[in-house]
C-alpha cells in the first residue's frame, strides 16, 4: 500500500503551482499524479489544507498530552511520512499505529 505524501511535500507542491507552474510540470517536478494534484488543489480550495495551515480538530484527545512532543519531531523531520511519525512516537509515547483487519 502507498504511504500518504507528507504535509512539507503537500505545501512545497502547493508553493509550486501557486508560483504559477501548470499542473503538468508541478506533477513531473515532484513525480506525483495529476489526479492528486488536482485532489490537493480541491483541498486547498475547501479549506482543509491551505499554505502549511491543517484543519485541526476541537476536540481534546489523549495525544493532547504530547502535542509538544509532536511538534518536535514534525519539525526534527518534515519530510517523515505518517508510518515514520507513528515509528517514532512509539517511543516517545507509547503510540501503537492501528492495523487492519
Amino acid at each position: 500500500m502507498a504511504r500518504p505524501y507528507s504535509f512539507d511535500l503537500q505545501e512545497r507542491v502547493l508553493q509550486f503551482y501557486d508560483e504559477g507552474y501548470p499542473v503538468e510540470d508541478v506533477a513531473q517536478h515532484f513525480s506525483i499524479s495529476k489526479s492528486w494534484l488536482y485532489n490537493l488543489i480541491k483541498q486547498c480550495s475547501t479549506g482543509c489544507i491551505k499554505s502549511g495551515q491543517v484543519h485541526t480538530s476541537t476536540y481534546k484527545t489523549k495525544m493532547i498530552l504530547h502535542e509538544q512532543k509532536v511538534y518536535k519531531l514534525i519539525a526534527e523531520h518534515p519530510d517523515a511520512m505518517l508510518i515514520d511519525f507513528c515509528e517514532l512516537l512509539s517511543v516517545h509515547a507509547c503510540v501503537v499505529p492501528a492495523t487492519t483487519h
